[in-house]
Parts: C-alpha cells; structure tokens; sequence
C-alpha cells in the first residue's frame, strides 16, 4: 500500500467516523426532540401513498385532492383511536388486574404447591427435613416478595402514565396539527425543497426516498411473514394441547414475537414455571417443548427472511438488530437494518462511492 492510497484510506476512515457520529447524536439527541412532527410527516406520507393512485383515476382540482387527503388522515386516525380504545385499554386493564391479584395467586396457589413439595421431600427423606424447612421459608419469603416487588412495580408504572398524560396529550396534539398541515402542503414542501438543491443531491434525495418506502414495505413484510410463522405454530400447538381460546392467545403472543426484547417468551417461560410450580407436568412439559420449537425456528428464520426481503447478508442483520436495540431501544431495531440498507443501495447504484 502506497502513502498515497494510505493517506485516502485514512480520509475516507474518518470521514465514515464523522458521519457515523453525526447522526448517532442526531438520532440520539436531535430526533427525540421533533419527534411529533417526524410522526406528522410519517402519517402524511402513508396518507399521500393511499390516495395517489386515486388521484391518478381522477381529475380532481388541488383543493380537491387536498380536501381527500384530510379526509383519508381523519379515517387514519379514526382507526388507530378504535384500536387504541378496543385493544389498548382492555390490554391495560389484564394486565393491572393480573399483577394486582399476583401477590393473593401466590399465597393461594404456588405457596401451598411449594408447601405439598417440602412436605413430600421430608416425608421421603426425613434427615433432610431441617434444610428443606430451612429452604422453604428462605424461597417461600423470596417469590412472595418478589410477586409483591413486581405487581407493585407493574402498578406504579400502569399508574403513574396518569402524571405524564399532559406531555403524551401535547405530543399527541402537535403530531396531529403537523401532520394535517403535511398532508394539505406535502408536495408544495418537497417542490420548494428541490428547487434548492442541485441535480446530484436531487438524484440522492430522490433516490433515498425511493428506498426509503421501498425498504420500509419489505421490512413490514418480512416480519409479517415471522408474525406468521409463530401464529401456525402455537396455534397448532395449542390447539394439540387443548389449550382454551386457542386462536385469540396464539395470535396475541404471535403480534408480542414481532419484538424480539419482549418476544414469546415473556408468556411462554413464566407460564411454564406456573405450571411446574402447580405440579402440571405434562402441560409445562409441553408448553416447554412448543416455546423451544418457537425459539430455533425463529432464529433460523429472521435473519434469513429479513435479509432475503431487504437484501442483507444474514450476519449484518443481526448484527443491525442487536446494535439497534442497545443504542436506541426498539425503534433502532427497526431504524438501524433500514439505514444500512439505503446506504447499501446508494452505495451500490454508484450514487455514493464508499463501498467497492
């Protein structure tokens, strides 16, 4: 290697490093501060890519068209509020009613399982019954404070949204206004930011928007076929063991399985141990054998299908997936695998010139 390609090999080095933290501060620091109006623009987005194809069969004025939009905006929100109403609520009030009763579950339930098991062990092993006394209490004081700890927590936290509903309300309501006004003027401010660009950076924008959606709708459409696969297997799993309602828990621990932080097994492991704590063997013998089955499939199959759908190497999505969520939670694990595929995609229509 010459000093020559040294000394450019160094530049471009730290160019990449300049780059790279740039927008790690913005999308750690920056991004969060405009979040509503991100969201507006999002929202907008999705609504212009609903009625284009409309507006192509028609010969409706601009105000027309724009009145169309809002009205497809409205229908937007009208069905997140159902959702959020129907789903969102009932799911609150499971949830707070199953950990307000966990601490009286265990008293009632697994204290006098674990009671029947000491019994049994000394029963059958009487020179051990000073160290299985010994243990009981030391166990029985550990799962009851800790179903106490976690029920309290769980309510606390289900309880304290209450003081942060004027910030939710205020972001809510900016993320509404903004994205009224970038439906009514979306193509007004993509025009005006053009006209201020030259023809290389209008090449990158518009091909970085480009893949922006295109990207976007092959991610949703890997992780919908994922959804997919986990659906058919606990509801045929279900279903064998002759578990009640199926269908509806198979579809909501699939909906759970799209986030690989929370997953399946925040039902599956502590329904298993619930079950051995109960002496239901054969159930958490089989709901352990379902939860394997769900776990390798799925790690064989996301970076596969993902990289398939979005065209990544396997190993850089899960690289992606797990550098996304430690630096920004959830949202990086969705964000981190897109951007690295637009630039992938720049990289490779020689509209940047990083990457041989």
């Amino acid at each position: 290697m010459t000093v020559e390609k040294k000394r450019q090999f160094i530049i471009k080095f730290l160019y990449l490093l300049i780059i790279g933290a740039i927008v790690f501060v913005a999308a750690k620091y920056v991004v969060p501060l405009f979040a509503p109006f991100i969201v507006g623009l999002i929202i907008a987005s999705l609504v212009r890519g609903i009625v284009k194809p409309i507006q192509k069969r028609t010969r409706w004025t601009k105000n027309q068209n724009r009145m169309l939009m809002v009205v497809v905006l409205a229908l937007v929100y009208f069905v997140i509020v159902l959702l959020l109403v129907f789903t969102g609520s009932k799911l609150v009030e499971v949830v707070r009613n199953f950990f307000n009763h966990l601490p009286t579950m265990y008293t009632k339930d697994i204290q006098p399982a674990i009671n029947k098991i000491t019994v049994a062990l000394t029963q059958r092993f009487p020179a051990l019954q000073p160290a299985a006394e010994a243990s009981y209490q030391s166990i029985n004081q550990t799962l009851l404070g800790l179903a106490e700890k976690a029920s309290n927590t769980v309510l606390s936290r289900i309880t304290g949204v209450a003081g942060t509903l004027t910030g939710l309300i205020l972001r809510l309501l900016f993320t509404i206004i903004s994205s009224v006004f970038f439906t009514m003027d979306l193509d007004r401010i993509e025009d005006f930011l053009k006209r201020q660009m030259g023809d290389r950076t209008l090449h990158i924008y518009e091909n970085v928007i480009y893949n922006i959606g295109h990207t976007a709708f092959r991610f949703i459409r890997a992780y919908f076929i994922i959804i997919l696969v986990t659906f058919t297997e606990l509801s045929v799993g279900f279903h064998l063991i002759k578990i009640p309602n199926a269908f509806i828990l198979a579809l909501a621990i699939a909906l759970m399985d799209a986030l690989p932080v929370v997953g399946t097994g925040t039902v599956m492991v502590p329904w298993i141990l619930y079950q051995l704590v109960m002496g239901n063997f054969p159930l958490a013998l089989s709901l352990f054998i379902l939860y394997v089955i769900i776990f390798v499939v799925r790690q064989a199959i996301e970076p596969k299908v993902v990289g398939d759908q979005i065209g990544l190497h396997p190993i850089i999505i899960l690289m992606c997936l797990f550098v996304g969520v430690q630096l920004f939670g959830i949202v990086g694990m969705f964000v981190l695998p897109l951007a690295i595929t637009i630039f992938k995609k720049l990289n490779d229509d020689k509209i940047i010139n990083v990457l041989k």
